[in-house]
């Protein structure tokens, strides 16, 4: 005997509920354990670095969801919602800037190779105290030096990085980490409130297939920090490598990313037509506190890192 009209409607809502809610435990699997994703083909990159995208999954699941109902298909939505809600929450809200009279503003910025959006930029205009350029030609680095001697009256570079400082630099070393060239850098910076040790760095690149010299660099650094015996640390550059990045998880074991003073994840790249990896970072030893934000620099595909810090009381 065939069913009627309204039994086929039934139990096709009771199979429309089934798969949606292991849609949805997947995702919440896939969220969750991201860094077990292998990476074949580049899948654990694409995983890692695009995993708060997932939250967008979760909120165009509320359609279906309207549509289908039903107590397990709620549930199922609410343990990928609850467990995005407790990995990156917390970091969409605006956090606490520290008060300008005890903090140190220091800034990031991948020139891509020009530096025309970095004179125009308020980067270059005064209320940066130190600012790290990565993409930079030795040529473009002795221009800049000359343009910003009033603003930045010490300065040091090696290879693509290059830092601009209001304060005294020392003890300037060279980093390959790695890589087989210079592409980092770490110095003192001689604050007025005693010294931050200071690394400059420019990730290798990071594409899908090839990604190798960027997990040793950073697995470098990592090692470099770990040893570190400096009372307040800074590493601040392109990572080319999210937070969520699993081969970022070792260094962040030591310092942690500046919040965002504003709404959002503060992503960085690609500046148009709106960014939607932050592959820019400050980070910081638990001995400073501070909040980040992100600026728009004419000609290079990176957006700026602002960050205002200050030494944890």
């Amino acid at each position: 005997m065939s069913l009627n009209p309204v039994a086929r409607v039934g139990l096709g809502r009771r199979i429309a509920r089934v798969v949606f809610s292991l849609a949805l435990l997947a995702l919440a699997g896939l969220l969750i354990f991201h860094h077990w994703v292998p990476d074949v083909f580049g899948l654990g990159l694409i995983a890692d670095n695009l995993a708060p995208w997932l939250g967008v999954l979760v909120l165009l699941a509320i359609v279906p969801l309207a549509l289908i109902r039903g107590k397990l298909a709620l549930l199922s939505w609410c343990v990928p919602a609850i467990a995005w809600t407790l990995m990156f929450g917390t970091a969409v809200l605006p956090a606490t800037t520290p008060p300008a009279d005890a903090s140190l503003i220091m800034a990031t910025q991948n020139a891509y190779v020009t530096t025309n959006g970095l004179l125009e930029s308020e980067l270059t205009r005064g209320s940066v105290d130190v600012l790290s350029v990565q993409e930079i030609s030795p040529d473009q680095v002795d221009d800049l030096q000359r343009e910003l001697s009033d603003v930045f009256p010490h300065y040091v570079h090696v290879g693509t990085v290059a830092v601009f400082s209001k304060y005294p630099l020392r003890n300037t070393q060279a980093l390959d980490l790695g890589l087989g060239w210079k592409r980092a850098l770490r110095t003192d910076v001689i604050t007025n409130q005693g010294p931050l040790r200071l690394y400059a760095v420019h990730a290798a690149s990071a594409r899908p297939a090839d990604h190798a010299s960027r997990d040793r660099m950073l697995d470098q650094l990592e090692s470099t920090i770990a040893t570190d015996s400096a009372a307040r640390i800074v590493a601040m550059g392109d990572f080319n490598a999210t937070s969520t990045d699993r081969n970022m998880s070792g260094l962040l074991k030591y310092l942690r990313d500046t919040p965002s003073s504003h709404w959002g994840l503060g992503m960085t790249w690609p500046d148009r037509p709106f960014p939607v990896m932050r592959l820019d970072h400050v980070l910081i030893s638990d001995s400073l506190t501070g909040s980040s934000r992100t600026i728009s620099v004419k000609g290079s595909d990176h957006r700026g890192v602002i960050a205002t810090l200050a030494p944890v009381e």
